[in-house]
């Protein structure tokens, strides 16, 4: 990005003008988001990725980071993971089921 530049921005004297003509860069360009990013409330939406990513709030996931000591779940599950909570909350809302 930095060779790109106008000569005249890579020699501005302050940090904070240099920001100014960056943004009036970045705002002059064209930056099209796909529609899908908008779909659905933003916090499901985050939830989801981090589930997908295996990034989530899950003891597995935080296991694997070395943020928890123990993978188990409370339910005494070996590992708190998607797969075993899924079941757990189909299981608490649908017991019919079982």
């Amino acid at each position: 990005m930095w060779n790109s530049l106008n000569n005249n921005i890579r020699n501005v004297d302050t940090l904070s003008k240099f920001k100014s003509e960056l943004k009036k860069i970045d705002e002059t360009e064209n930056h099209s988001v796909p529609k899908h990013f908008f779909c659905g409330p933003r916090k499901l939406n985050i939830i989801l990725t981090q589930l997908r990513n295996s990034a989530s709030f899950l003891n597995f996931d935080l296991f694997r980071v070395g943020i928890v000591s123990d993978p188990s779940c409370r339910c005494g599950a070996a590992l708190e993971n998607l797969n075993i909570s899924f079941w757990i909350v189909l299981y608490t809302y649908k017991p019919e089921l079982y």
